[in-house]
């Protein structure tokens, strides 16, 4: 997050601990969406292989899910949707 010197003065230091943390938080949760979508893809090819249709598509829906999540918690999206999971993922604002 691209800040003004004038912005970084203006900032308490409960808000800054607090950003800092964000941060951090924001990149521990897209390494766990990464380790969870390789997760859930071992898991997709493992029961394609066996024939268990019905639950490659519960592996299928959690792969996909994970892309999206990542995909909009990126910094420069600014849409609705991503403006929404930002709000609602108070960890990583």
């Amino acid at each position: 997050m691209e800040q003004s010197a004038e912005e970084i003065v203006a900032t308490s230091d409960s808000r800054a601990v607090r950003m800092a943390f964000d941060e951090r938080n924001a990149g521990y949760f897209r390494m766990i969406l990464m380790l969870f979508v390789a997760l859930f893809f071992i898991s997709l090819i493992v029961r394609l292989a066996r024939m268990q249709w019905m639950h490659a598509v519960d592996d299928w829906a959690m792969v996909a899910l994970d892309a999206v999540l990542i995909y909009l918690l990126a910094e420069t999206r600014a849409g609705r949707a991503a403006k929404f999971v930002r709000h609602h993922l108070t960890a990583v604002r």
